[in-house]
């Protein structure tokens, strides 16, 4: 599947599981190539779109635009990466609704973590959420993000090592928390 650069970002919330890969297809290619099926089923979608002429942030403001859709919802498709996946993420686990995400580039590391990275007062916190059902990646649109999506994700990988590495000799040498979920991440709703 080629994804155009002008793609729209989109939030699907599937009011049906059946046929989730080929409506997540449709909606990033904006074509059905499972047929009329698919396609009617990609219409009657709830979708939430960000359409990137603003940034998104994820915040109280974001999760509210996804959370206002999400009546009778049995299934949550995210069709993005960092902030998409993150929004999903928290929506799915407070509400309890399964989601998958299809990755559209490879520029963060969060694609199968248990935490939402989430703005609150200004400042990025980590918030408890779930891990997805499904995580798709076609590794043709993922290698084709630019070059310097590819260098964040790798950076943002490293990063993640160091900072637990420093994490574990602060506790080492200072008596600093280690491995406490709650010293890490908030458990309550943004």
């Amino acid at each position: 599947v080629q994804v155009p650069q002008e793609a729209v970002v989109a939030v699907a919330l599937a009011t049906a599981a059946v046929a989730v890969v080929a409506v997540a297809v449709a909606a990033v290619t904006k074509q059905t190539p499972y047929g009329t099926k698919a396609y009617n089923l990609y219409k009657q979608i709830k979708k939430v779109i960000f359409t990137g002429e603003k940034v998104l942030v994820p915040d109280e403001k974001a999760i509210a635009t996804v959370t206002e859709s999400l009546d009778c919802t049995d299934l949550i498709v995210g069709i993005g990466s960092g902030v998409i996946q993150d929004l999903c993420k928290y929506v799915s686990h407070f509400n309890n609704i399964p989601y998958m995400i299809v990755a559209t580039a490879p520029s963060m590391d969060g694609y199968a973590s248990a935490t939402s990275s989430m703005a609150r007062d200004g400042l990025k916190i980590s918030l408890n959420s779930s891990c997805p059902a499904v995580i798709i990646g076609d590794l043709d649109v993922l290698c084709q993000a630019p070059a310097n999506l590819l260098q964040s994700g790798l950076g943002d990988m490293v990063a993640k090592y160091i900072s637990i590495c420093e994490w574990r000799i602060a506790n080492l040498l200072l008596g600093d928390l280690y491995g406490v979920p709650g010293s890490v991440v908030c458990d309550t709703h943004c």
